[in-house]
C-alpha cells in the first residue's frame, strides 16, 4: 500500500481523516515553483510558476469553491484532495506508476498515485476518480479550447508531457460520456481558480467531519485494486488447491479496518456469531460484506463455487479452543463435529480467517504438512489480511494472546451442500 507509512497509526476511521489532515498542515508551506533545481520545485512535481501560496490554501481554496457551486460532498472532499498525490513518496515496489526514475516524473502522474492513495485509506471509486479527473480534464481542455494550452505555466506543461499530452477526438469522446464528465471539469477549474494570495475561506480542519462522512459512507464498495480479481490469480487458485492455504494481504482499506475494530469494541459480548442479529454489523454492511461482498467474492474466485453459501460467521476474539495462551493441538475441521464436511470430498468447504488487529511477531496460524507433521507455512496476519483454508487442512495457533480479533467464516457450494447445509453446518 503506497500510503502505508503515514497510514500506520490509524486505529479508526476519524484517524484516517486526521491523518489526511496532518499530512497536508505537514507541507502547509510548501509553494508551487517552477525552479528545477530547488527543493520544492518542478522536480518535486508542483506546477504553477510563482504560486505564492501554501500547500493547504490552495487545497482549501478548491473545496471552497466547490462548496460555493452547492457540489456535493464527494466532490468537494475531491477538490480538497486533488493534489494529494503530490504528497505521497516515491514507491519501491510499484514501479507500474513510473515512466523514468525521475521524481519529477513520477510526481507528474500525481492523479493515478493520488486516486490510489485515496482507495487504500477508504474513500469510494466516485471520489477516487474525481481526483484522478482533473488532470484528464486538463488533457481535455487543451484538446478543446484554444488557447488553453498556451495558459499554462511551464510548469503545468511539463506534466501535461507526461500525463498522456493533448487528448486525441476518440479520447475527448469518451471521456465526455463519463457520467462525471461535468465535475471533472469543474475541479479543474477550481484548481486554476485556487490560487489567491490572502483570500480567508475555511481551515482543512473544518471539513473533518466531512471526510469522515465520505469514508463512512464508502465502506465495503468495490473500487478499483479491491476486488476478487484484483487479488485472486491464477497462482493463488493453485496454491489453494495443491497446497490447502492461500494469503491474500491488504483485503480491507485502512478505513474498513477501523470500523470493524470500533464495531468488535462495542459487541455486547466478546464474539458474535450471527451477524444479522447485531443491528451495528448490519446497518455499516459487514453481513452483506462477508455474505455476498467481497470477502465472499474472493472466496469464490478461489474456489470456483458458482452457487456458494455462507455456513458460518463470527467476528471478535479468539475463543474457546481458538484461545491461545500457548499453541494448541493440531486439527482440521474436516474431522471435528462437522457432519457437512465429513461428507463432501476435501476441499469442499472453505475457511477464512481475516485479521482485524495485527498478529504481532510473538502469534501466527501454522498449517502442519499432513503426512510428517512439519510445518509448512507459518502465517502471521496483520489488519486488513486474510487467509483462506480448505477445511481439510490440519491447523493451529501459536503465540501468547488472548486478545485477537477476526472476522472467521466458512463458505461452502450450495448444490454440493444442499439448501439447509448452513443450518447443518457445525464449526
Amino acid at each position: 500500500m503506497i500510503g502505508a507509512r503515514w497510514l500506520s497509526s490509524c486505529r479508526t476511521v476519524e484517524d484516517v481523516a486526521s491523518c489526511i489532515i496532518s499530512l497536508y498542515e505537514e507541507n502547509e508551506e510548501k509553494l508551487y515553483s517552477d525552479e528545477g533545481d530547488t527543493d520544492d520545485g518542478a522536480r518535486r512535481g508542483y506546477e504553477d510558476l510563482n504560486l505564492a501560496i501554501g500547500f493547504v490554501d490552495h487545497a482549501t481554496q478548491a473545496a471552497f469553491q466547490a462548496s460555493e457551486a452547492g457540489a456535493d460532498e464527494e466532490t468537494i472532499i475531491a477538490a480538497l484532495l486533488h493534489d494529494i498525490g503530490w504528497l505521497q513518496e516515491k514507491p519501491t515496489e510499484d514501479q507500474s506508476l513510473l515512466t523514468t526514475a525521475d521524481n519529477s516524473v513520477l510526481l507528474a502522474k500525481h492523479d493515478i498515485i493520488g486516486g490510489k492513495m485515496l482507495r487504500e485509506c477508504g474513500f469510494s471509486e466516485r471520489l477516487s476518480k474525481l481526483v484522478e479527473g482533473h488532470v484528464q480534464a486538463k488533457r481535455y481542455l487543451t484538446f478543446k479550447e484554444e488557447g488553453y494550452y498556451a495558459g499554462l505555466s511551464a510548469g503545468s506543461k511539463f506534466t501535461l508531457s507526461h500525463q498522456g499530452g493533448v487528448m486525441t477526438k476518440v479520447e475527448a469522446e469518451n471521456f465526455e460520456n463519463d457520467a462525471d464528465f461535468d465535475k471533472y471539469c469543474q475541479i479543474r477549474r477550481w484548481d486554476e481558480g485556487a490560487k489567491v494570495k490572502d483570500w480567508d475561506v475555511p481551515s482543512i480542519q473544518s471539513y473533518k467531519d466531512m471526510m469522515i462522512r465520505c469514508l463512512w459512507s464508502a465502506l465495503w464498495k468495490d473500487r478499483r485494486g479491491f476486488s476478487s480479481n484484483f487479488f485472486v490469480s491464477v497462482n493463488e487458485i493453485s496454491k489453494l488447491k495443491e497446497q490447502g492455504v492461500v494469503i491474500i494481504r491488504n483485503l480491507t482499506t485502512i478505513a474498513e479496518n477501523g470500523a470493524l475494530r470500533k464495531l468488535v469494541n462495542r459487541l455486547p459480548v466478546k464474539s458474535i456469531r450471527n451477524f444479522t442479529d447485531v443491528d451495528d454489523l448490519c446497518m455499516y454492511g459487514i453481513d452483506t460484506f462477508v455474505k455476498e461482498g467481497r470477502l465472499a467474492q474472493v472466496c469464490g474466485t478461489l474456489s470456483g463455487h458458482n452457487n456458494q453459501i455462507l455456513l458460518h460467521e463470527r467476528i471478535g476474539t479468539l475463543e474457546g479452543d481458538h484461545k491461545i495462551p500457548h499453541t494448541y493441538t493440531s486439527h482440521c475441521d474436516k474431522n471435528r463435529d462437522n457432519p457437512l464436511s465429513k461428507k463432501t470430498k476435501a476441499g469442499e468447504i472453505i475457511i477464512c480467517f481475516l485479521a482485524i488487529e495485527d498478529f504481532g511477531d510473538e502469534c501466527a496460524i501454522k498449517f502442519p504438512n499432513c503426512e510428517d507433521g512439519e510445518e509448512s507455512e507459518v502465517v502471521v496476519l496483520n489488519a486488513g489480511d486474510a487467509v483462506f483454508f480448505m477445511d481439510s487442512s490440519p491447523h493451529c495457533f501459536s503465540g501468547n494472546s488472548q486478545d485477537l480479533t477476526l472476522i472467521s467464516t466458512a463458505y461452502g457450494n450450495r448444490d454440493e451442500l444442499g439448501l439447509n447445509a448452513r443450518d447443518l453446518y457445525k464449526h
